[in-house]
This record gives C-alpha cells, sequence and structure tokens, in this order.
C-alpha cells in the first residue's frame, strides 16, 4: 500500500493519500485508494494515472476522492469513516449486470480478475486485465458458457456489456469440446507432439541438459522430513506425468506411467563442515543435481535434493525434465506442496481438488484433435504468415556457428527503471496495446538493428492450456509461437507498435497448432547449430513468482539458480517486479561472449528509455530516431558517420564533373553528365510513386545507362532489384510478382524484349528521360547539381526541364538500397535486401584495402543481379 501511496502522491492533483486493503466479500482481499483532491479531479482520471504506473495487481480496485482524509480524535486515519465513505461514493459509477448473459460473463471476468469490484462498463484492461488473462478469460468463456469469443474482439470491446452484445449477435457456438479421461488398459498411452520433439532431440544427445526445470528453496526452521518425504510421495501420486518414463516400439515412441511414486531422493548432511565449506559444497550440489543428465526411457524424471545445514536450516531443490512438466506445473507444486505437508503433520488426510484429468489423457485428446477442421484453419494462417522462407537471424557474433551439442548458458541482468515503466505503460495505454506488446516491439527494433535484416522472427511461449481441464495438470503444455515483424527503418514508432499488437492478437488467436507440427509442415532446413523458424526467445513474467511459500513451522525463501543450458541463440526474459522491471538476457556461450550480451541488453535499455520519452506526440516519429548506441565494436548500432553512396557521387561531381564517370563500348559518360541523367531519372520516379523502401525494377542491357538507372532509383528512396533480361522469362516473372513491384526502369531494347512481362506495370524507358547529353552546370539545367538542396530557377514545366519538378529526398540509413535474388539452387530464388548503412559501410571497411585514386579504373565484371556487382559499380 505504501508504493500504490507514493504513485498517487505522484499526480499533481492529489494532496493526501491513503491505500487499505479491504474484504473483497469473496474470502479475499482488494485494495482501495482514498485521494484528496480537487472536485473537478475525476477519480477514473486517478486510476489510469495509477494503471500507468503500477503492475495490473497493485492498481486498486477503487480510487475514492475525498476533500480530506478523516482522522479519529487522537489524530490517527478513521478506517470507519473511509469505509463509509467508499460506500457513497468512488467516482466510479458501476452497472451491475442486468441480464442473465452478462451475470455468466462477469462470474467470470471475477474468477479471471480476482475480484469483483467492477461494473459492465468497466474496461477489461483498466481493472486488472491483460493479455494473458484476456486468454484464461476467452478460455473459461468458451469452457463454461459455451460461447466462442476471438481474443481479438475484447481488445476491440473491452467491457463486459459490449462483449454481452457481441455475443447475443454471433449466436450460440458448438459446444466446447472437454478432455475426456482415457481408460487405462493394455493401450500405450501416446506422447504429445511436444514430448515427442523432446524424445527425439534427448535421442540425438542423451547427455543434453538445456532441458532440466529446475527450483530451489531455502527452509528455516524444524523440518519434518518424514512429513515432507510422504508429502512429495502423495504429491508424485497424484500426477502421473511425475511418474512417467518413455519407451519405443516399432519406431512409435510411448509414455509408461509407474503406478508407485518414482523420484530421485538425495539427502546429504553438511553440518558438520565449516561455514565456508558447507556453503561452497551445497552450491556444487545443486549445480551438480541440475547439470546431471535425465534417462528419458529409464526414468525417473524427477529429482529431488534436500541438504541440512543445521537443524534448523535446509535447501531444498526439484529437478524435473521438461518432458514432464513446464513453468506453470511448477507453479501447482509450489501450491500443492505446502498443503500435502501441512496434511503430513496432522496425519490428516489431504484435502484437494480431485483431478480432472491427468496429462496422457490430454496427449491423447491432442493426437485425436491433429486433422480438426479447426487445426488446418490455423495451421494455414501459420502457412500464410510465416511462408516457406525462414531466414536464419544473423547477428554480430564472437564465435562462428559450428554444428555441435555444446548448449552452455550464460546470463546478464539488469533492472528497467520505475519512472521508464511509467512512461512505457503510458505509452501502451495511448497505443491500445499492452506493455508486453511495447517490450516486444523494442526488441524487434534491437535485433533489426544489430541484424540488418528487415524480417525479424521472435518465439514467445504460451501456456497452452486452452482448455479448463488442463489448469490444474502437471505436464507439458506450454507452446511456442513465432511472432514475424516486418521492420524498416523509415516506420513510424506508432505504426510499428500497431504492427507488432495486430500480429501477436493473430498469434495468440491462433495458438493451439502445436510448434512441432508447424514445423513438420514448414520443413525448414534442420540443423545442430540453430534452432527452427526462431533463433531468440522472449518471454514477458507479468506477475511476480512468489518468492515465499507458507509451510507450517518454516520460513521459505527461494534460492536463484543458474541457467546450465541455453536452447536458444538468445532469450529475454522480462520480470514485473512491485519497482520497475527486472531484464534477464540468456545467451549461448558457443556464439557469444558475456561482455557483448552486456551491451546487448544494456542497448535493450537503451531503446526502451527513447520509447519511453516518445509516448506523447514521438508515436509519429520515425524508430530511426531511436538510437542504439553502446561501446561494442562489432555492433551495427555503434557509432557511424552516414554517408549515402548516391551523395558520393553527388559530392564528386561538384569537384570534377568533366571527369570520365564511366565507359562501355566505346561510350563515355562525365559525372557531370551521369548527375543529370540520374537527378532526372529519380525526380521522375518519384512522380510515380517511388520513396522509401519501394522496390523498382531495372531491367537494362550492360550499358551506361545500367549505372544511371541503378543512381535514379536510389536518388528517388526506392531500392533497385535487377532483371537481367538475360534471366529465363519464368525467373524474372517469379521476382517480379515476388518484390512487389509496380515500377521498373528500362531501356528499349530490354523492354521490347520482355514486352509482355512487363505489360501491367509502369515503365520508364532510360532513351525517354533527358540529361544524358546535357553538360552539368549549364545554366539551363541548374538544378540536375541539386541532391540535397531546393530546386534551382529554372522553371517547373520548362521544356528544356519537364522532369525537374519532381523533389529528392535524402535516404534514412536503415531504407533499402537494393534487392538482389538468390540463385534458387537451393529452392526457391529468396530476394536478400540491403540497406543504405550496410552499402555505405561496406565501401568504407574496404576503402582502405585499395585507396583508389582518379587513375585508377575498376571493371565491371559480374552481372549486375550478382550481389558483388555492387561493389564494383
Amino acid at each position: 500500500p505504501g508504493e500504490i501511496q507514493a504513485a498517487l502522491l505522484d499526480h499533481a492533483a492529489v494532496r493526501e493519500a491513503a491505500v487499505l486493503a479491504r474484504d473483497d466479500g469473496r474470502g479475499g482481499r482488494r485494495l482501495v485508494a482514498y485521494a484528496v483532491t480537487d472536485p473537478d479531479i475525476p477519480a477514473d482520471a486517478l486510476r489510469l494515472h495509477l494503471a500507468a504506473r503500477l503492475p495490473a495487481h497493485m492498481v486498486p480496485s477503487d480510487v475514492v476522492r475525498l476533500d480530506a482524509l478523516p482522522l479519529t480524535v487522537n489524530g490517527k486515519l478513521d478506517r470507519a469513516a473511509l469505509a463509509a465513505a467508499e460506500a457513497i461514493g468512488s467516482g466510479r459509477e458501476r452497472t451491475a449486470p442486468r441480464t442473465p448473459l452478462e451475470a455468466r460473463l462477469h462470474a467470470i471476468w471475477s474468477d479471471v480478475l480476482s475480484h469483483t469490484d467492477f461494473g459492465v462498463t468497466d474496461n477489461f484492461f483498466e481493472i486488472g486485465g491483460d493479455s494473458l488473462r484476456a486468454m484464461r478469460m476467452v478460455s473459461r468463456v468458451r469452457q463454461i458458457a459455451e460461447w466462442e469469443l476471438p481474443l481479438r474482439t475484447v481488445f476491440e470491446l473491452p467491457t463486459l456489456e459490449t462483449l454481452a452484445i457481441e455475443i447475443l449477435r454471433r449466436g450460440p457456438a458448438a459446444k466446447a469440446r472437454s478432455i475426456p479421461q482415457r481408460p487405462r488398459g493394455k493401450d500405450r498411452l501416446p506422447l504429445s507432439y511436444a514430448q515427442e520433439r523432446l524424445w527425439f532431440l534427448w535421442k540425438m544427445n542423451p547427455e543434453n541438459v538445456a532441458y532440466n526445470i529446475a527450483g530451489a528453496v531455502r527452509l528455516t526452521g524444524a523440518l519434518d522430513i518424514d512429513a515432507l518425504r510422504a508429502a512429495l510421495d502423495q504429491t508424485v501420486l497424484r500426477h502421473e506425468s511425475l511418474r512417467s518414463r518413455f519407451e519405443e516400439a516399432d519406431g512409435i515412441a510411448y509414455q509408461v506411467v509407474e503406478p508407485r511414486p518414482t523420484y530421485d531422493w538425495v539427502h546429504h548432511d553438511l553440518s558438520n563442515l565449516s561455514d565456508d565449506l558447507r556453503d561452497g559444497t551445497a552450491r556444487d550440489q545443486l549445480r551438480n543435481a541440475v547439470a546431471g543428465a535425465f534417462d528419458l526411457q529409464q526414468g525417473p524424471l524427477l529429482r529431488m535434493v534436500l541438504l541440512r545445514l543445521s537443524s534448523q536450516s535446509h535447501m531444498l531443490q526439484l529437478v524435473v525434465h521438461h518432458a514432464v512438466a513446464d513453468g506453470w506445473s511448477m507453479n501447482i507444486l509450489i501450491e500443492e506442496i505446502p498443503i500435502v505437508y501441512a496434511a503430513a503433520l496432522r496425519k490428516a488426510p489431504v484435502v484437494l481438488p480431485a483431478m480432472p484429468i491427468q496429462y496422457a489423457d490430454y496427449a491423447s485428446w491432442q493426437r485425436e484433435q491433429s486433422d480438426s477442421a479447426a487445426l488446418l484453419a490455423q495451421l494455414q494462417y501459420w502457412r500464410d504468415r510465416l511462408g516457406y522462407d525462414h531466414p536464419v537471424m544473423e547477428l554480430p557474433v564472437d564465435h562462428a556457428r559450428r554444428e555441435d551439442s555444446n548448449a552452455a548458458a550464460g546470463e546478464v541482468s539488469l533492472d528497467l527503471d520505475p519512472e521508464t515503466i511509467v512512461k512505457l505503460r503510458e505509452l501502451s495505454l495511448r497505443c491500445g496495446t499492452t506493455l508486453f506488446t511495447t517490450l516486444l516491439a523494442a526488441f524487434d527494433i534491437l535485433l533489426h538493428r544489430y541484424s540488418g535484416q528487415s524480417d525479424i522472427r521472435i518465439g514467445v511461449p504460451v501456456s497452452g492450456r486452452q482448455q479448463f481441464e488442463t489448469e490444474p495438470v502437471v505436464g507439458l503444455f506450454v507452446n511456442t509461437l513465432v511472432i514475424r515483424t516486418e521492420i524498416t527503418g523509415s516506420m513510424r514508432l506508432g505504426e510499428l507498435l500497431c504492427q507488432v499488437h495486430e500480429n501477436v492478437v493473430g498469434a495468440q488467436a491462433n495458438q493451439d497448432l502445436p510448434f512441432e507440427k508447424l514445423v513438420a509442415d514448414l520443413q525448414p532446413v534442420r540443423s545442430l547449430n540453430h534452432s527452427p523458424l526462431f533463433q531468440v526467445m522472449f518471454n514477458l513474467f507479468q506477475t511476480k513468482q512468489t518468492d515465499s511459500v507458507l509451510l507450517p513451522g518454516l520460513e521459505v525463501s527461494k534460492l536463484m539458480s543458474e541457467v546450465e543450458q541455453a536452447q536458444f541463440d538468445l532469450t529475454l526474459n522480462a520480470q514485473e517486479a512491485d519497482t520497475g522491471l527486472e531484464l534477464t538476457l540468456c545467451y549461448a556461450r558457443r556464439l557469444f561472449e558475456r561482455d557483448t550480451a552486456l551491451r546487448m541488453l544494456q542497448a535493450y535499455c537503451a531503446v526502451l528509455q527513447q520509447m519511453a520519452n516518445m509516448a506523447g506526440a514521438g508515436i509519429s516519429s520515425s524508430i530511426s530516431n531511436i538510437k542504439v548506441v553502446n561501446d561494442d565494436p562489432v555492433s551495427p548500432a555503434a557509432s557511424y558517420d552516414f554517408l549515402p553512396v548516391a551523395a558520393r557521387i553527388t559530392a564528386q561531381a561538384a569537384l570534377r564533373a568533366e571527369a570520365e564517370a564511366v565507359s562501355c563500348v566505346g561510350e563515355r559518360l562525365s559525372y557531370g553528365a551521369l548527375e543529370a541523367w540520374s537527378n532526372r531519372l529519380g525526380r521522375r520516379l518519384k512522380r510515380l510513386g517511388v520513396g522509401a523502401d519501394i522496390r523498382v525494377g531495372l531491367c537494362v542491357e550492360r550499358s551506361l545507362g545500367l549505372v544511371a538507372g541503378v543512381l535514379g532509383i536510389l536518388k528517388a528512396g526506392g531500392a533497385y532489384v535487377p532483371l537481367d533480361p538475360a534471366y529465363p522469362q519464368e525467373r524474372l516473372a517469379e521476382m517480379l510478382a515476388d518484390s512487389g513491384i509496380r515500377v521498373v526502369v528500362a531501356d528499349r531494347a530490354s523492354a521490347e524484349k520482355r514486352g509482355g512481362l512487363l505489360a501491367g506495370f509502369d515503365v520508364v524507358l532510360l532513351e525517354d528521360v533527358p540529361g544524358r547529353n546535357m553538360p552539368f552546370g549549364d545554366a539551363a539545367d541548374a538544378d540536375a547539381a541539386g541532391w540535397v538542396g531546393p530546386v534551382g530557377s529554372v522553371p517547373v514545366g520548362d521544356a528544356a526541364d519537364a522532369d525537374a519538378a519532381g523533389w529528392v529526398e535524402p535516404v534514412h540509413p536503415e531504407q533499402l538500397a537494393y534487392v538482389i535474388y538468390t540463385s534458387g539452387s537451393t529452392g526457391r530464388p529468396k530476394g536478400v535486401g540491403v540497406t543504405h548503412r550496410n552499402l555505405a559501410r561496406l565501401l568504407d571497411a574496404t576503402a582502405e584495402w585499395y585507396r583508389f585514386g582518379p587513375d585508377d579504373v575498376w571493371t565491371l565484371f559480374h552481372s549486375y543481379a550478382f550481389d558483388f556487382s555492387v561493389w564494383e559499380l
């Protein structure tokens, strides 16, 4: 409450404040804030102020506006008077449910949000909701009320009233299918798709411990070891997955559930060791337990380690293989083990709800759904969204990728200050998104700058527990979504946030398809040196995991454990805390050094801080204004004095206009003539709509016009796409369709040769663009020198300068310069885009190698459709 009170006092209009925990009428507690303000300050404005500054679970369900805080005769806060004030007006009008439909929705919202203090006109995301709770709410609506409610609808219609109207409009949906209990007989129990993948990976490398999950606590007080063992036995009996192992017959794997509680129990007494030796030995014991590989075939797949430090101090560690549990499962165990331990102490029966299903029931049900119409529709969504070309993210690494099994991991951590989080929440509210979307968009920017790639694909885990019956079950339900963002340097911040939001909502609406089935369908190139479909993961833990667990007679505190193995190149974990955001970057040590990873994390914080400062009108600013600056010498984000290639040609033309620039088969072009010709071409292209990141086809024979065409497209801000007229008709047609070209620059001979292919495109013929034979700097052509600056004094429309009406904007470093297609020798040809920044860096990096001077000549040896030609030109 003190932290909430401090956040409330940050509001300029609040003079005094108090926060109390009240009974919510359901056996729980709710937070109520009281603020002394002027009468014209609405309570809802104060709630929004707090919602932008606090985690969702800390936002009070009510804010009551007062003229003064009531005090007792002793000068203390009068809680009874506050309760009365709350009863007569919180400033929020609550409309109670008016129909049976609204009442059922209200009950579902109450369960998901853990409070009842809202009416049918309240916004779900302003009363404690977020994207994760929205998914849980949709799941309950589907399972309990038998209504089909797309996740997107919750964002578009976030009040209970509008959702009820939408449900009536849609009509009743088919009854959601529940997961039946499978009879346990002679039939073999199948693996889920996720288990099948982990079984395959284990067989490839049985010593891999990347999928070990661990949690450790320190127990202070009188521990009853017999009661603890009994509690563990009961818990393992309750959850079949904890006593499962895998076998294989006829090439098909299945799971075997042992009838008795089976797990490895390790108990060491370290109490006789000295303090220093005891602490070091304890750490080694816990580390060794995590680093020990499981045998999925022999089992068991659960390991418990108890270390006795003294009569009043113990360490307890649980290690389980990911094939039988996930993060949600660990929270289930954290909740259940204390209940069972307390019952064991009292020698009383355990009071826990009966299990609706076991994990094997889910695995069988999942297999039965694999060919359902709903999953086939989701598969089509992912095919359309991801396509069949899957670029590997090429980050600047310290060590080259190798096909080996070394998955050693490292971690670096930083905290983001509370003020920045406040502004990021304000930015999210302003853009109609969530904090998760904003953090993910910032990660997109960072990866775009570091890799130089525009197609960014990030893995995001989801609980995978869409069915109501799965919530209390220990097992591997977690699924992975691939969030693809197409990002350019000229994109505005608001535009990026909207795209990421749409991508996230679309992915979450199609999350039932197992990731393993998606991989099998899309068939990316498999390699031991990178994961399929994505190589970088992002995860936001929106509620702080409980650091303290209640055990009778014991004080329990969580112990931090180091990550031993990396599943991906990078995994960024963001954890909401009461006072900010805890960021942890897990990295593969075979690729990155610790200092490199730390600089990346620092750069991510810098991106977030700049985005936070753009929470106002700055959302209309280009993301190119966001600087990713650190001291990393290999990072593309490092400070760089950028000068685009076309501007360098202009500078040379200004110095030596009459010097020879290009020659071809006896024809020559001066720098001045090249500048005049390419400027006019650029202006004509701009009038046709060419601008930043617009791809323009270039279909010309080897000639002087080839060079003028490249420069003209770059000066218009576009990206040239080489269409070699010697290529087969089918290949050119595929490139035209794939690249999204609307405009083509061609010479007359090529246009006639490929006339049928270019039908329907805006074709600009080089021969029709004046300038080639005009002397550079002539009075009739004064603007031909103008790469930067206003158009010269020649009137627009003048016969001598009909093409000078356009204006050539300076390019941004992150704009595309060109797109060249691969040969297609390994499948379908792929277009590879390169930015102006990367092109300029290529030239600067090689300048010292050759030290070209005015007497040097270079032959354009390669086809201009081959990437080495870029450097030669």
